[in-house]
């Protein structure tokens, strides 16, 4: 599928997986330390969305997290998930999106808790999110995962 470009003022959600310290699990190092995410506030606004490169990623849709439960380049085993807010010039890939404008609604899920919903230890979470992304949906109370 070929990337969508889309600009709206309108809030719309979105998930994400985060570290422990709100940082992003799959950035590179330059980019996990410039930018903390802080719940609640809009982080600063980012020109020249590129997918992969530059913007906030996240998933618009739920069912797309099981391809990136994976702690990713960062090895952290405490992750969370969280439900964002974006607004602003948007990109739309396959199994994830880059907006120019992302902010921390709602933090869905911690480790622990996952650990908890899947009944396992934490590496086994991350594979079984990655099979079983429906018994997370439905253990949150979410019910539309596309």
């Amino acid at each position: 599928m070929r990337a969508r470009v889309h600009t709206t003022n309108q809030i719309r959600f979105g998930y994400k997986w985060l570290g422990r310290d709100l940082s992003a699990t799959y950035a590179r190092s330059t980019y996990r330390s410039r930018w903390r995410y802080t719940n609640k506030a809009w982080m600063p606004h980012i020109n020249n969305l590129e997918m992969c490169a530059n913007g906030y990623h996240f998933c618009p849709r739920f069912i797309d997290l099981r391809l990136w439960a994976f702690t990713g380049r960062t090895g952290q085993a405490h992750v969370e998930l969280w439900r964002v807010a974006y607004k602003g010039t948007t990109i739309y890939g396959d199994q994830k999106a880059c907006t120019s404008d992302l902010r921390l609604e709602q933090r869905l899920a911690s480790f622990p808790e996952l650990s908890e919903i899947y009944g396992s230890a934490p590496f086994d979470v991350e594979l079984a999110a990655y099979r079983d992304i429906r018994r997370l949906a439905h253990a949150l109370g979410i019910a539309h995962l596309q």
